[in-house]
């Protein structure tokens, strides 16, 4: 696995994406890039049923189409699932 993974891009998208998690807090927008901040603003108004709805689509494209993403593209979809993911948990909690 190290062999395969020297590269830290893909080292580090394989982390993210293996926990679920991004260095990106969508509560509180600390770390987050402009380009998650758009899509947590997208996402933020709408009610945890169409959130849990985008989880579940985006979990299964990582799983059927992970492998013909470009590293950029697979780490884009890592980072809207744990901003989801996240999402999901706080509409959960209120």
């Amino acid at each position: 696995m190290c062999d395969e993974m020297m590269v830290d891009d893909y080292m580090e998208t394989y982390v993210m994406e293996t926990a679920v998690t991004s260095r990106c807090n969508s509560i509180s927008g600390d770390g987050c890039s402009d380009k998650e901040k758009d899509y947590i603003a997208k996402y933020n108004d709408k009610g945890i049923a169409e959130v849990a709805s985008q989880y579940d689509r985006l979990e299964e494209m990582s799983k059927q189409e992970g492998a013909k993403q470009s590293i950029n593209g697979y780490k884009w979809l890592a980072q809207r699932r744990a901003i989801l993911k996240q999402l999901k948990k706080a509409g959960q909690d209120l």
